[in-house]
């Protein structure tokens, strides 16, 4: 499925960035399942003080943000303390970029 033209990773990224105690957002992937259904999935890096309860407000702060600036209806994160070694914000076969994943 492609990406949507209206999912621009430059204006993403640092609208996720911006979030409080959210240190990196990176492996994004943006697709639409139909014409009214935009979906997204990425990891986000947080803070070592942030509890998984914390990260409920922070799921429904990026995913209203994404909804208001983006369009985007379905929001998928895997919230995470330094768990991936690779932060690119898209990874795949060719040095971590493949052009399904978002911006490309």
């Amino acid at each position: 499925m492609p990406t949507p033209t209206t999912v621009n990773r430059k204006k993403i990224q640092p609208q996720i960035e911006r979030t409080p105690a959210v240190r990196n957002v990176h492996h994004v992937h943006a697709w639409e399942q139909s014409e009214h259904d935009l979906h997204f999935e990425a990891h986000i890096d947080v803070d070592k003080t942030v509890s998984v309860k914390e990260t409920t407000e922070l799921q429904r702060q990026i995913a209203g943000s994404l909804a208001d600036g983006f369009g985007i209806n379905h929001v998928t994160l895997q919230f995470e303390c330094g768990l991936c070694a690779v932060k690119e914000l898209v990874q795949g076969p060719d040095r971590g970029l493949d052009s399904n994943l978002i911006g490309l």
